[in-house]
């Protein structure tokens, strides 16, 4: 999610349940166990950048709790890097949508800017997904590789089998992403002009989730 055009300044909202039509929901909806975004409440995630743009830079994501996006309940994100949140929701066939965004003052909505899953259930090679916003014919996301290993330079990792997801604004490439089982996103690169790289790393990540407490004597 490194660039948003201006466009996305704009609140464009159109009923959800039109795109609802693409998957279906039940109530487990916000339990997100698909391998490569398994994520639950109470989660962070930490990321740093590296490179000459992005050095010093830090990114969070926060998974809050449950939120209804109309009839689905998702389990929101906070992203304080963008000052966005988004809501998430896993379909009775193991994708993972986003099915709302906030960001910049623009709303995103499925069948509204978000046209294709956040992360496949079984990912191959040429699957559009939906990590650049608002979308268009040249503007989306795609699964440009699989089984890649990928290592960090902060310590975390180095993690295996995962995949390269390529994202394209005006049918440039802009950002690679990448997302490894039982984890989730650890590494994005921002395309430039040229070396050196750059982009954010994951260095950190846990959950805040407090622990049950011991049961009430009556």
């Amino acid at each position: 999610m490194k660039r948003i055009s201006s466009l996305a300044i704009l609140v464009v909202i159109l009923a959800l349940l039109n795109g609802l039509a693409f998957a279906d929901f039940d109530s487990n909806s916000a339990k997100i166990t698909n391998q490569y975004f398994p994520v639950q409440e109470g989660d962070w995630f930490k990321y740093v950048g590296y490179g000459e743009e992005m050095a010093g830079e830090t990114e969070t994501w926060k998974f809050l709790g449950t939120e209804f996006v109309e009839s689905v309940n998702c389990l929101k994100v906070e992203i304080d890097f963008y000052d966005a949140a988004g809501w998430f929701a896993q379909d009775t066939d193991g994708n993972v949508w986003l099915l709302k965004l906030i960001i910049d003052g623009g709303v995103s909505t499925l069948g509204s800017g978000i046209s294709n899953p956040w992360v496949p259930a079984e990912p191959k090679v040429g699957i559009r997904l939906s990590h650049i916003f608002p979308e268009s014919a040249g503007t989306y996301g795609e699964v440009t590789e699989i089984g890649v290993d990928v290592d960090l330079s902060t310590g975390l990792g180095p993690y295996e089998n995962c995949i390269e997801i390529t994202n394209y604004h005006d049918y440039e490439v802009e950002q690679l992403e990448y997302l490894c089982p039982g984890i989730g996103l650890v590494k994005s690169i921002y395309i430039g002009e040229g070396p050196p790289e750059t982009g954010m790393e994951l260095s950190e990540f846990g959950n805040d989730e407090p622990e049950p407490g011991p049961p009430v004597q009556e």
